[in-house]
């Protein structure tokens, strides 16, 4: 396994599973209850299997685990579920099936979907599996809580005290993931929940999202499964025989941001599922037509704007087009880079690049395109370091578009 540790600043001798052993007791000396969180995937695999393996020699077995069942998942991950539920002595599992608000990137005019729905019950792509949980004693129709607001709900600190959930998330997986885990505040794989947001009913201070995989590498996880002999999803082998990279395999729903690009993989790996998917949410079967390509934002091609307005206009109409809270959300977040940008530089932005904030009209634009709710193009967006070649050619294509902007304004024209 991986002797490196990506995040952590301490040199370190043991590799990661070692380290990620470590951390797990550490969970239990610190909270009044560890919780996993589990998905069905590689990563909720090997947290699981950790936890149990530290549970056990801590006495501390069976191993609490959630798991929200969201609706459309191959056969594949419902059979290791149940395989996993069936761990009796090692594994307590809670299998929810609940109407959570979800993101649906496939559509702005709906951007979200609501799984198990009652009202949708003619569309579900699965039938409701037997061990489902359908009521928490909170009216979801009403209230349109997120996965997120139904976990901090479920933990009330008057029953449960402190709170450690462990969630299978790595650095590797993406630029958001990896800064989920360098906001250090007690140890750089603990981020205290404080809530959302956007949702200030709830509130929230007994509950800490926890990291203990988070330098492990997708070679690791598979070269754990192979040395324990670790049971997993085989959707991952059906996966593998169509020729996905493993970096690349989902096996959650394809209707959110970073995998609506795969909904072509879900037709050819899972075509009986995908014949329900493709009716079940609105715009899936445009994006999975279109999701590689740079009008779903997967390509770094370029944004054209109608003749007709201008950059902060065309802009302007994209976020407008978003319809409520989405609307709300997409706009704080252009304002936030625009200020970004600002703070750095009197320059203006322009359609290309600047060459210190790497900020343009293009990368503003493809924000409110993409409805980006959980802020990953902010996540994502890389400075060029000064000095190197990119710096100056960036810098050179930055003052050839400044002349034609400011010929655009010597000559009345929208630019």
């Amino acid at each position: 396994m991986n002797k490196n540790v990506y995040l952590d600043t301490q040199e370190s001798d043991k590799n990661v599973y070692e380290l990620s052993i470590e951390r797990i007791k550490y969970l239990y000396s610190k909270f009044d209850n560890v919780i996993i969180s589990f998905s069905g995937g590689k990563d909720s695999m090997a947290i699981l299997e950790l936890t149990i393996q530290v549970a056990r020699e801590l006495n501390r077995l069976p191993v609490k685990t959630i798991f929200f069942d969201e609706e459309a998942i191959s056969y594949e991950t419902e059979k290791y579920v149940r395989e996993t539920a069936q761990r009796k002595g090692e594994v307590d599992l809670y299998w929810f099936c609940l109407p959570i608000k979800s993101n649906n990137a496939c559509s702005t005019k709906n951007p979200y979907w609501y799984p198990w729905s009652k009202f949708e019950k003619d569309k579900w792509v699965r039938p409701l599996p037997k061990e489902a949980i359908t009521d928490i004693g909170i009216d979801l129709y009403s209230n349109e809580y997120s996965l997120s607001d139904i976990t901090r709900l479920l933990f009330p600190k008057e029953i449960y005290g402190t709170v450690g959930l462990i969630l299978g998330i790595r650095a590797e997986e993406s630029m958001l993931r990896r800064r989920s885990v360098t906001r250090k505040e007690d140890e750089n794989f603990i981020i205290k929940d404080k809530g959302d947001y956007y949702r200030k009913s709830i509130v929230v201070d007994n509950m800490y999202r926890c990291y203990p995989i988070y330098d492990w590498s997708t070679i690791d996880i598979w070269t754990a499964v192979k040395k324990f002999n670790w049971n997993y999803n085989k959707s991952y082998d059906i996966l593998n025989m169509h020729g996905i990279a493993p970096r690349k395999q989902r096996v959650g729903p394809a209707f959110h941001s970073e995998a609506k690009k795969g909904l072509n993989k879900y037709k050819e790996c899972f075509p009986e599922l995908w014949e329900k998917m493709q009716n079940r949410v609105e715009g899936a079967n445009t994006a999975n037509k279109w999701g590689n390509t740079s009008i779903y934002g997967a390509q770094k091609k370029t944004i054209e704007k109608p003749a007709n307005l201008s950059w902060e206009e065309y802009l302007l109409k994209c976020i407008n087009e978003l319809e409520g809270k989405k609307k709300l959300i997409v706009a704080r977040q252009v304002n936030m880079m625009w200020k970004r940008h600002y703070k750095k530089t009197k320059d203006p932005i322009l359609a290309v690049p600047h060459y210190n904030t790497n900020i343009s009209w293009q990368y503003l634009v493809s924000i409110a395109l993409l409805g980006d709710l959980k802020s990953r193009k902010i996540a994502q967006i890389q400075y060029i370091l000064k000095g190197t070649p990119g710096y100056y050619k960036a810098k050179e294509e930055y003052f050839e578009e400044l002349k034609k902007y400011e010929e655009a304004k010597r000559n009345g024209e929208k630019y």
